[in-house]
């Protein structure tokens, strides 16, 4: 399940760092890419002829991770868009007193944390949009990463990325404002607008 991961033109320092994060959860999972001056649709014919899963854009504001969009190849290579979230901010792992270390293979999970209807539609979008399983933490595999999705008080919800064996942090922390998804009546925002 290997994905593409790349930014958008011009990105921050922080932005790059947070994406060598990203890459630090399971390096062969995530593939990282300067973007140059591509646009998406160079990007598409790319990830099409490298048979990747899909790819996953990470968007700059002020200097900061703002948005990351999630994207899958669909018939002939073009991208759809499954997953947006709008981030409030992000921890790097720089900025922890302790992280797991890097291996080059996690398999990768997602949990969460509290039954609320929000939680569960955010776990339920990124499993189906990084196509990795929704696990159960109470029963949790013997190794791999997961994305643990958290409530937050001042943020809709916490992306906390943990190795399971070390219960070290293996990825940035990732506060979520809100978030679009792909469903079956078409695009929808969590939480709604008033």
């Amino acid at each position: 399940m290997p994905f593409l991961l790349t930014t958008s033109r011009r990105p921050a320092q922080r932005v790059r760092s947070f994406c060598n994060d990203i890459v630090h959860i399971s390096p062969k999972t995530f593939l990282k890419q300067n973007r140059g001056k591509r646009n998406l649709a160079e990007l598409a014919v790319e990830i099409y002829d490298k048979n990747l899963d899909g790819m996953i854009l990470v968007s700059t504001s002020k200097g900061n991770p703002g948005k990351i969009d999630f994207y899958t190849i669909v018939g002939g290579g073009k991208l759809r868009r499954l997953l947006a979230m709008i981030i409030g901010g992000v921890k790097l792992l720089r900025e922890m007193p302790y992280k797991a270390p890097r291996i080059p293979f996690r398999k990768l999970y997602v949990a969460y944390i509290e039954p609320q209807e929000e939680l569960v539609t955010l776990a339920t979008s990124l499993s189906k949009a990084l196509k990795a399983p929704l696990i159960n933490l109470f029963a949790p595999p013997d190794n791999g990463a997961v994305i643990r999705v958290e409530p937050s008080r001042k943020f809709l919800a916490a992306l906390s990325i943990r190795d399971l064996e070390s219960q070290l942090p293996c990825g940035p922390l990732i506060n979520v404002k809100f978030f679009y998804y792909l469903g079956d009546e078409g695009w929808t925002r969590v939480p709604p607008l008033p």
